[in-house]
């Protein structure tokens, strides 16, 4: 009984895994195009944060343009409907700020000022939801625009 029970088990882990190995075949691909995009946000980025130092466009549009290098940066190797894609992209950028909320960064032990503790942020504020939303809805309106894969 054992045994029976114990070749079903692995007979399910070697069908799941055959289905996962299925799904990242068939969606994982590079994108030069995407790949360049995202490369010219995050230039973008990099020049807001080291050269503009205001109260809108470094904390709000910058909020709103990293969903939208996020998002191609994903698109670069993934190739999912544009509206899951726009799904996950917001949602970890909730995710980072609600990790901020958390106070993540110091239970982690971060020093401020190191790579990741810039990455995960410090303060939580509500407005960034709502920029990282306008930044999921401007790449859906582009891709909807531009006829990106959004079948399925």
């Amino acid at each position: 009984m054992k045994s029976k029970l114990n070749n079903m088990v692995m007979a399910c882990e070697v069908k799941a895994s055959q289905r996962i190995y299925t799904l990242l075949c068939r969606h994982l691909r590079f994108s030069l195009r995407y790949a360049v995009i995202a490369l010219c946000w995050l230039v973008v980025l990099v020049n807001i944060a080291l050269f503009v130092d205001d109260t809108f466009i470094r904390p709000t549009l910058g909020d709103v343009l990293v969903v939208v290098w996020l998002y191609y940066t994903i698109r670069s190797v993934v190739d999912f409907p544009a509206r899951w894609l726009v799904l996950v992209t917001v949602m970890i950028a909730y995710m980072v700020e609600f990790a901020q909320y958390l106070k993540v960064p110091a239970l982690l032990g971060l020093e401020p000022g190191s790579p990741l503790s810039i990455i995960l942020g410090a303060t939580f504020d509500w407005l960034d939801l709502l920029a990282y939303s306008a930044g999921a809805i401007m790449c859906w309106l582009v891709s909807r625009e531009q006829g990106i894969n959004n079948e399925y």
